[in-house]
């Protein structure tokens, strides 16, 4: 009799331990299971019609970028949301410098969107200086106002999309990408 309620307890404290633990995993898992329902509703949207701060601190809207980074040939471009507390977008960087060249290629001009707001919140200076101590040379904006995580309800980094030549999201990420195999549309 004794042995059944030890047992009885050891399965009730192994059940309780995987619901917590599933409860705690769920949020990050959450993604990989069902996927994000942010990322696949962006298809085919417009850019959001707000501004974002370039290093010069001229405010830019995303279709005013997107033509500046493709030397105004049309507007197709991929912007990296990203934040240099982001661990995984931190070692995206050297990836999408080693890829900037086969982007154009394609006709893509790449952006990266800088959010370093909270936890770490930085200035334009101090990520400018974080971003030459790693030898990154991609045209960077800055959305420290958290702009565009709030337009779209962004809940993790990095975000990637690209527009079309016509301004419209044409393809969406979230999450580490291995930005030596893919390819745009």
């Amino acid at each position: 009799m004794g042995g059944q309620r030890g047992s009885l307890k050891l399965v009730a404290l192994a059940a309780g331990a995987f619901i917590i633990l599933a409860a705690i995993l769920w949020q990050p898992l959450r993604y990989l299971v069902l996927g994000d329902p942010n990322v696949s509703a962006r298809i085919g949207q417009e850019l959001p019609a707000l501004s974002l701060e370039d290093p010069s601190g001229r405010t830019l809207t995303l279709a005013e970028v997107a033509r500046e980074a493709t030397g105004g040939r049309d507007s197709k471009a991929l912007f990296i949301l990203w934040a240099t507390w982001c661990e995984p977008c931190v070692r995206e960087l050297p990836l999408l410098q080693e890829n900037q060249k086969r982007f154009s290629d394609k006709g893509y001009g790449l952006v990266l969107i800088n959010y370093d707001g909270p936890p770490k919140e930085k200035t334009v200076p101090e990520v400018q200086a974080w971003l030459i101590t790693q030898s990154v040379k991609i045209p960077t904006l800055f959305d420290f106002g958290s702009k565009l995580i709030d337009a779209w309800s962004i809940e993790a980094l990095p975000f990637s999309f690209a527009t079309d030549g016509k301004g419209a999201v044409n393809w969406a990420h979230m999450g580490y990408m291995d930005w030596n195999s893919i390819e745009l549309p």
